[in-house]
């Protein structure tokens, strides 16, 4: 049963929810979120400039649930900006965020929440399914929760949901999306995990990810047309760590390379796909001179995705075997292009 918020009461969690277009998919993400029971919380939606009936939808949910849902709108400035607009109003004790077109288990937040409040942590992972429009399950994530894949877990979904945070953090270390058209939620991500050790992986999943062809982190990317390189350049501050080099931190950023231009390049233009592998090769050579030592590179994760590991090392040894032309020229067609969700 819900736990019903008293005016100026503040609630266990606020949850933002950033919307442009939603109105296909946002009645089922509000629903999800207001049968949850046990908990006390606030949705706090950002409209972000939206054309359609975005907004009449929204304020027939506020007239509905007026002590639970707030309505913030403002002109499209991408998600980033929503989601940082929606931390300045948040009451909750802790945080969470979902996306428009996703949805989450019946136990979801008193699951998450009970794992925060009752062991006290800062934040708490848990794991994730890929759902599709007939809500077959197309992939799951599931996080090791032992002691010693507590590292990998933590990189193994980036995205700032699924997560529970605790509200102080984030405020007091002023933790803020990285205003980018490429990986803001991963510079999130890496900036709390640089202000706290204090995380629990937990197994267990209850966040639905609607695999949404139309959406644009899904489309946009092909052909290699975002910039890349002010998002590595953001993550290469976090290398060094107390005047040590975080070695994890230095394998990711070449995995994110490695990921980028294999899951961008597929179906796109052969030359800008061998532009932009000179390209950051080059950055890596000069920023990451020593990147070609890295354990990690052979040497397994325990808790990361192993799968993505794997791949990260074949194309660091066809870059090494000097065979990225080739590759590029059986790689780089206009294959049938299937939707990939990538965080």
């Amino acid at each position: 049963m819900n736990k019903t918020i008293v005016k100026n009461e503040q609630p266990d969690i606020s949850i933002i929810i950033p919307v442009y277009n939603g109105e296909r998919y946002i009645h089922r993400c509000l629903d999800s979120i207001i049968v949850q029971g046990n908990v006390s919380f606030e949705i706090i939606v950002v409209n972000d400039g939206s054309i359609d009936s975005s907004i009449i939808i929204l304020e027939e949910y506020q007239n509905s649930y007026p002590n639970i849902i707030k309505i913030i709108s403002q002109k499209n400035g991408g998600i980033a900006n929503a989601r940082n607009n929606g931390i300045k109003e948040i009451k909750g004790k802790y945080l969470m965020f979902m996306d428009q077109d996703d949805y989450i288990d019946p136990d979801y937040l008193f699951t998450l929440f009970s794992q925060i409040e009752n062991g006290h942590f800062d934040v708490i992972l848990s794991g994730c399914r890929m759902v599709d429009s007939s809500n077959a399950i197309r992939r799951v994530w599931r996080l090791d929760d032992s002691m010693d894949a507590k590292e990998g877990a933590k990189y193994k979904i980036m995205a700032p949901w699924a997560k529970i945070y605790r509200t102080d953090l984030i405020k007091n270390n002023n933790v803020e999306f990285f205003d980018n058209n490429i990986g803001e939620d991963i510079v999130f991500n890496i900036r709390v995990y640089s202000v706290t050790q204090n995380i629990k992986v937990i197994d267990y999943i209850g966040y639905n990810w609607y695999l949404n062809c139309d959406s644009f982190s899904h489309t946009a990317q092909i052909g290699l047309r975002l910039n890349f390189i002010s998002l590595i350049e953001e993550l290469l501050g976090y290398v060094i760590n107390d005047g040590k080099k975080d070695i994890y931190m230095e394998y990711f950023i070449f995995k994110r390379i490695c990921e980028y231009l294999i899951k961008n390049g597929r179906g796109g233009d052969k030359d800008i796909f061998l532009k932009n592998y000179i390209e950051l090769m080059n950055w890596i050579k000069k920023n990451l001179p020593d990147y070609h030592k890295n354990y990690y590179l052979f040497h397994i994760l325990k808790g990361a995705d192993t799968k993505a590991q794997i791949v990260v090392t074949m194309f660091y040894i066809i870059h090494r075997l000097n065979l990225v032309k080739p590759f590029a020229s059986a790689y780089c067609r206009p294959w049938a292009l299937k939707c990939i969700k990538n965080h």
